[in-house]
């Protein structure tokens, strides 16, 4: 598994992030839970993610408009 692989590499140099992700792990994992499919579907409840989301989606449409 990544994380046991991310553990391995950097415990000894992080050791809070390696407790942080270690300890969080399901949560951080429970987008797999859902089926493939569903991924791209899937929404964000971060607001630093969802603001970055728009942006991103914006720009896209204002490059297009230049062509």
């Amino acid at each position: 598994m990544a994380i046991a692989v991310f553990v391995d590499k950097y415990g000894a140099k992080y050791p809070k992030a390696v407790n942080c992700l270690t300890k969080d792990q399901n949560a951080l994992l429970a987008f797999y839970d859902f089926p493939a499919e569903h991924w791209d579907h899937l929404r964000t409840s971060n607001p630093i993610e969802s603001v970055f989301a728009t942006v991103r989606h914006r720009t896209v449409r204002s490059a297009a408009s230049f062509r």
